[in-house]
């Protein structure tokens, strides 16, 4: 069976933005491989952070995502941003790339996501980007 690019994002994606909307740390952090990253520019704070591994997404999560108001979530439908895959030779594997928009407290916003299959099978974030637009 090949991997469907559009349907894995769309789970994913679903999953992550309805956790966000309601500032569900918990649901956000199982959605990352454990030693994913979220990489966060002017979104939750007037600061650049890389977060690596779910406990300290969490603690930085717990802190900040309910004063960043995140609504709107969008999958990007462009070309260069839709749901994609792509090998990553360095790990032998094949990831889900894509992109989508958003609005928080302090306006609009983008992000970028890869997913790679973990343990399980399931699609994780290896890493999401969130940028004040």
């Amino acid at each position: 069976m090949s991997l469907d690019p559009q349907s894995s994002a769309t789970y994913w994606f679903d999953a992550f933005a309805a956790a966000c909307i309601s500032s569900d740390v918990d649901a956000i952090v199982v959605l990352f491989l454990p030693h994913g990253w979220l990489r966060d520019l002017l979104v939750f704070t007037w600061d650049t952070r890389s977060l690596e591994g779910r406990a300290k997404i969490a603690s930085f999560l717990s802190s900040t995502i309910a004063g960043a108001k995140l609504t709107d979530f969008k999958l990007e439908s462009s070309s260069h941003l839709a749901p994609r895959t792509s090998f990553i030779p360095q790990l032998h594997a094949t990831s889900v790339e894509f992109g989508f928009t958003f609005e928080c407290s302090r306006g609009p916003a983008r992000g970028l996501v890869r997913l790679l299959p973990d343990t399980d099978g399931a699609y994780r974030a290896l890493s999401v980007l969130m940028m004040l637009s």
